[in-house]
């Protein structure tokens, strides 16, 4: 991440590697919604905002792991949003 912020040959391709991450759940986020399992008037890009958020904070601060028990409340309240 580091990298894509200082050097421009690396702020490109990051962007688009990390835009097509969003699209994937994006995607899932609009066929929960089609569902009925999210909200109709529920901001999906901000859910894949916060999503994302607790990602990148978990892996570059690592001051908790990935344990499934412990996401589950993070996931649930992203699905409110």
């Amino acid at each position: 991440m580091v990298e894509a912020q200082l050097e421009p040959g690396v702020q490109d391709p990051f962007r688009a590697w990390v835009q097509s991450r969003r699209d994937v759940v994006l995607h899932l986020l609009i066929r929960a919604r089609e569902r009925g399992e999210i909200r109709p008037d529920a901001d999906l890009d901000l859910a894949v905002d916060q999503m994302f958020g607790v990602f990148w904070y978990r892996l570059l601060v690592g001051h908790l792991s990935w344990i499934r028990k412990q996401l589950q409340p993070t996931s649930a309240r992203c699905s409110m949003a």
